[in-house]
């Protein structure tokens, strides 16, 4: 270039112009006197001076319009679902509707609660899952509760299921002195207890004299007849 043009002054190894270093290998060569790093970053602060700012409009306008009414005075999200429950882009991150309602029109939520659905408990008739009841947004369907009370209220966990139980599988109800609770409140069967305990005592040795062990299937039949209804 020096040739063509003897005034100019080129330097053998030119530098950037935004970071000063020498175009990195394997394209060693400046784009509008730019290595690629710097190149690109410039392009992208052209284009975002070069976009119109983007306004939003208040974030109750959008939340509201994207709702229908449902069953039981349920207001239904329409837009967006992740895991069925709805989703709304506040700021530059996705946040969850339901939640975002909650705090617009309740206030915010307190640390390490979630949301429950009531109209989803009261349903007894939704077959659980990714339900329409998780697309409701509705302040007065919601309830901060813990994670443990959340799936105690539901009908479809293992946990609700066995918090309803009044009576245990040989029919020895969970109530009075028949009710005995573990450390960690688990409810157990006092009857069903002692018997399994008198069970393991039947079907011990008895001393070590030679004796033959007892019949297990007998002291499992003298078990059973202690149940409800008799031996079955």
């Amino acid at each position: 270039m020096a040739d063509h043009f003897p005034g100019l002054d080129v330097p053998a190894n030119p530098l950037c112009l935004d970071c000063g270093e020498p175009p990195a290998p394997p394209r060693a060569r400046l784009t509008r006197h730019r290595c690629g790093r710097c190149y690109f970053r410039h392009l992208r602060a052209v284009k975002a001076a070069a976009r119109p700012p983007r306004t939003l409009r208040p974030l109750r306008e959008r939340l509201l319009e994207k709702t229908t009414p449902g069953w039981g005075g349920c207001v239904i999200w329409t837009a967006g679902l992740n895991g069925g429950y709805g989703v709304i882009c506040v700021g530059d991150a996705p946040r969850r509707a339901h939640r975002v309602a909650y705090e617009l029109f309740v206030g915010p939520i307190p640390q390490g609660l979630q949301l429950d659905h009531l109209c989803h408990t009261r349903d007894i008739g939704c077959p659980g899952g990714e339900c329409i009841h998780r697309r409701c947004i509705n302040p007065h369907h919601l309830e901060p509760v813990t994670n443990q009370e959340n799936a105690r209220r539901s009908p479809h966990t293992l946990v609700g299921s066995n918090v309803r139980k009044t009576h245990c599988p040989q029919g020895h109800p969970y109530s009075g002195e028949n009710l005995r609770l573990g450390a960690r409140g688990m409810r157990y069967c006092r009857a069903c207890s002692m018997a399994s305990w008198e069970l393991w005592q039947a079907c011990q040795p008895r001393g070590t004299s030679g004796d033959s062990d007892p019949d297990p299937n007998e002291a499992l039949r003298r078990v059973r007849a202690t149940r409800p209804g008799g031996a079955r």
